[in-house]
């Protein structure tokens, strides 16, 4: 098992939104050993790299799977790579 830390975080749809005050709140856990947050907003899972939780009030410490925090970690590394490449894609000269 993987150490995990639960907490809540404010988000917005938009950043007009945010100006607005129109703001939601949704869990998101942070696995401080991979330096990966993840949430579900929308129905959609969100995965980045972030050095650490987003808030730090209210943090809850959980165990996560070990063979889910692998998947995680590689899908980012996926992603990221994936992005990289997909850059030249859009570049203009």
């Amino acid at each position: 098992m993987v150490k995990g830390l639960k907490y809540k975080v404010k988000v917005a749809d938009s950043f007009l939104n945010w100006t607005h005050g129109l703001t939601y709140t949704i869990e998101e856990i942070f696995i401080p050993e991979k330096k990966i947050a993840f949430n579900i907003a929308h129905d959609k899972l969100n995965a980045f790299r972030c050095e650490e939780p987003r808030d730090s009030r209210d943090l809850e410490e959980i165990e996560l799977d070990d063979d889910f925090v692998r998947k995680l970690e590689e899908w980012v590394e996926l992603r990221e790579k994936l992005f990289k490449q997909a850059q030249k894609y859009f570049r203009t000269k």
